[in-house]
């Protein structure tokens, strides 16, 4: 055998020398991890979570599936252990933004815990600047610590990916709050543009219209979410009922505020 191969054979079973993984073992664990995820967002946490191990066993460096295990713990509320599994991901792969946000995730479940929850989706941030999960998480987090920062985080998401399914939608909150009805206008027709089934931005585009005095156009807005199966389509019953009182069609109104009530359930 030549020299160079002895050594290298050699330098394999040597007790901490370093192995190559097989490319062949990590085709196979993502493919178990894909499945994992697939079956995760079915529901099917148990299998999930069996796909998720079965990749660690071939590949035991595979972050992803350990991230993976950590959603299905932080899902079932086993806080413990989905940090467990999160920071293991992190000492697989140091710069792994996914679990960085488990790790944010879990610490905004516990008490008292949102500042550190904040630093973890700000690690996440900085480990993958184009990772929008991380970033709504901040800007949602932010919001629920009541930070001056909360409208430029939500603008940052919008940033990473304009067609984001919610951020427009926060931002037009924001602006709603503060009374700057056209500017939540604007940032409710920009949510509703990337997400037309978005029927809370609809909804509350039809409240800002009907507050800067343009009931026609609020009635058409309201109608719309009205007609359709939805879960704001009570609230949009409600909203064209008031719009009638106050137009002083009061037939429509009550017929409206009628409807309204019938499909109360009966503790409301």
């Amino acid at each position: 055998m030549p020299r160079s191969l002895a050594v290298f054979v050699l330098s394999l079973a040597l007790p901490g020398s370093a192995v190559l993984a097989d490319p062949a073992d990590e085709v196979q664990a993502e493919a178990l991890y894909e499945e994992g995820l697939k079956l995760q967002e079915a529901g099917q946490r148990s299998e999930a979570a069996r796909r998720f191990r079965a990749a660690i066993e071939i590949d035991d460096k595979h972050a992803p599936s350990f991230v993976g295990l950590g959603h299905i713990h932080l899902r079932q509320g086993e806080l413990k252990e989905a940090e467990g599994a999160f920071k293991q991901a992190l000492r697989k792969k140091k710069r792994c933004a996914p679990a960085f946000n488990g790790l944010g995730l879990v610490y905004r479940e516990k008490k008292n815990e949102l500042r550190r929850a904040i630093g973890f989706f700000r690690d996440a941030v900085r480990a993958d600047k184009a990772y929008s999960e991380g970033q709504y998480n901040l800007a949602q987090t932010l919001q629920q610590y009541g930070s001056s920062e909360t409208l430029r985080a939500y603008r940052n998401v919008v940033k990473i990916d304009p067609a984001h399914p919610d951020a427009l939608f926060q931002i037009g909150r924001i602006h709603e709050t503060n009374e700057d009805y056209a500017g939540g206008e604007t940032a409710y027709r920009g949510q509703i543009d990337v997400n037309a089934k978005h029927y809370g931005a609809r909804l509350r585009l039809g409240m800002m219209l009907n507050l800067q005095g343009r009931s026609d156009e609020a009635m058409a807005t309201f109608e719309g979410v009205a007609a359709i199966p939805n879960p704001h389509r009570r609230y949009a019953v409600l909203e064209l009922a008031g719009v009638h009182q106050r137009r002083r069609d009061y037939d429509r109104s009550q017929s409206l505020f009628e409807a309204y009530i019938e499909a109360l359930d009966s503790e409301e």
